[in-house]
């Protein structure tokens, strides 16, 4: 009996210094991986570790975010990224017998990144006092980013629409709503300002919608398109609206039929309206980070859409080849799958481009 605490005693003596040790290095790895901008991978789904490396701050503020109202819910960014979205800042609503939402008109949010002790997390809330001190005392990566829409619910530019103006539409999801991005440096409204100064008066309307497939793109050009002279139509597709695992559609795995029928049906919708309204109607696909260095192909997603565009005379606008010489690093951010504000610069100056073409072309 006397023999068991000396037992315990060798057995703390060799342990508890190599205990202590992975403790300290794994620490540095995560304080490593926060400094990356990158999630923790190792062992980040044991309980263990998620209770000793949250950050109490964080935990404070989604519980004070979830008990304030219902009104809020957790998603998923449509690039797969966690993010809570308050859904007060949202409207519900019926498209093609669907329940879908809208941003609500005249509503300031705030999008910021939070670290939540393993992970990077996405949180958009409405901006009032209470808010802004909460966050205060989170860990917060990098600045807020205040957004703001206009009465129709649009992102706004520098632009003051009204109904009735001639518009450019850009339709798309957190790509062309530009996602934690100042609206005067999102694409759309760079490419309003490139229009103007070459003498082509048109509004940009920024139609992106996070989470947004081609089925709510459709609905927003054939229900808010009409309040204005819709000039010009830009659809902007992401490889996840056939496929949640976009890489899965880049690389044809895994995609049934029916997800490209669903979506060429709603871009023949605005196909059509399009024609109807005497408008240019170009599609756009914007190509994921993964295909500038890990999957360097031309992609199954883009074969379908452009042979989809040639059999339908619709003008398809492929930027990858011009992404790819530009380089990853000038087009998308660092810490997240979207555009950088440079990326938004030479979207823009491509897309500009393809659409003076048009214009051209059309006169």
């Amino acid at each position: 009996m006397k023999r068991i605490p000396r037992i315990l005693i060798t057995i703390l003596t060799f342990t508890l210094p190599s205990l202590i040790s992975c403790i300290a290095l794994y620490t540095t790895y995560v304080h490593f991986q926060k400094l990356r901008g990158k999630n923790v991978r190792f062992l980040s789904d044991n309980w263990v570790i998620q209770k000793l490396y949250s950050d109490k701050n964080f935990d404070r503020l989604i519980a004070e975010v979830k008990k304030s109202s219902s009104k809020k819910f957790q998603t998923i960014w449509d690039v797969n990224q966690a993010a809570y979205l308050e859904e007060g800042l949202f409207s519900k609503i019926l498209m093609y017998g669907q329940e879908k939402y809208r941003y609500k008109p005249f509503v300031k949010s705030l999008y910021v990144s939070l670290w939540d002790g393993l992970k990077i997390v996405r949180l958009a809330l409405t901006e009032n006092d209470r808010t802004k001190k909460l966050l205060d005392k989170s860990n917060v990566l990098g600045q807020y980013v205040l957004v703001e829409t206009d009465e129709f619910g649009f992102k706004k530019t520098d632009f003051p629409l009204h109904e009735g103006d001639p518009i450019i539409l850009f339709l798309g999801d957190s790509f062309t709503e530009g996602l934690g991005i100042d609206g005067s440096h999102v694409f759309s409204n760079i490419v309003g300002h490139l229009l103007r100064d070459s003498g082509i008066s048109l509004i940009p309307v920024n139609g992106g919608v996070n989470g947004y497939s081609a089925l709510e793109m459709a609905w927003t050009l054939e229900n808010m398109g009409p309040k204005f002279n819709t000039k010009i139509i830009v659809v902007n597709i992401f490889p996840n609206d056939v496929q949640e695992n976009y890489v899965d559609a880049i690389l044809g795995n895994n995609v049934t039929p029916q997800r490209y029928e669903n979506m060429f049906q709603h871009l023949e919708k605005m196909r059509q309206y399009a024609t109807k309204n005497d408008s240019i109607f170009l599609v756009s696909i914007i190509p994921p980070k993964e295909q500038m260095t890990t999957y360097p192909i031309d992609g199954d997603f883009q074969r379908r859409v452009l042979e989809w565009c040639k059999n339908n005379t619709v003008t398809c606008i492929n930027p990858l080849e011009f992404f790819r010489q530009a380089g990853e690093r000038h087009i998308y951010s660092s810490n997240d799958p979207h555009f950088s504000e440079e990326g938004h610069e030479q979207y823009a100056n491509f897309l500009f481009e393809r659409i003076r073409s048009e214009l051209i072309a059309r006169k």
